[in-house]
This record gives structure tokens, C-alpha cells and sequence, in this order.
């Protein structure tokens, strides 16, 4: 989730927000207090479950990129991390090389949505 706080910070001029919900938990942990403590704005569903479905969401922590139009143009798969590198800092990079391409910051990505 700091990663996610940046990324917004970075974005925000571009129109790009950080939404987070709370799916396929069983009812375990408290959502509403893990985000409180996140201590950054952005918007956040509890019990969405009919959203996870909607986009299908087969785990957890899911990570996607939603365009405008509503479309998914990244999806978090399965990472080969470089030596060094922590997961968070992987999907962050990667999620900022789509960004950067369809908001026509980059001229080439070879992030594959």
C-alpha cells in the first residue's frame, strides 16, 4: 500500500486514483482499521465481494489498472523477481509502466497487461 500512496501522489495530476476493496476475507482481520492506518486518502469498499467477481479476482492481494473506459489493462500475474528487488517494488514498477504508456508518457512499455 505505500507503493499504491505514490504511485496516486505521482499520478494525481493525470487524473489517476487508488481505489482498494475488501474481498474474500471470511470475515477475517478488519478492513477499516488496516486502512485508517494507511493514513493516505483514497477510496476504499468493504464487503466487495460482487466487485472482486466482477473483475475476476482469483486471489489475494489482487492488483489491477482499470482505464477510463473501464477496461482492465493490468492484471498482477505471477513474478520473477530480479535479484534484489521485493515484490511491492516489481508490481510498482510495473504498474507504472503501464501507466506511463497509456497516459502517452512512454513511448514503449514491455510490460504486457
Amino acid at each position: 500500500m505505500p507503493y499504491a500512496k505514490k504511485i496516486q501522489d505521482d499520478y494525481l495530476q493525470y487524473g489517476v486514483q487508488t481505489l482498494s476493496f475488501n474481498a474474500k476475507e471470511r470475515g477475517e482481520g478488519d478492513p477499516k482499521a488496516y486502512i485508517k492506518s494507511l493514513d493516505f486518502p483514497h477510496v476504499s469498499i468493504a464487503d466487495a465481494d460482487s466487485i472482486a467477481s466482477i473483475y475476476d479476482v482469483k486471489f489475494i492481494p489482487g492488483l489491477m489498472v482499470v482505464n477510463g473506459s473501464g477496461k482492465v489493462i493490468y492484471r498482477r500475474g505471477w513474478t520473477e523477481l530480479p535479484p534484489g528487488q521485493t515484490v511491492a517494488q516489481q508490481w510498482d514498477s510495473e504498474v507504472r509502466g503501464v501507466l506511463d504508456t497509456e497516459l502517452g508518457l512512454a513511448k514503449a512499455s514491455n510490460v504486457k497487461p
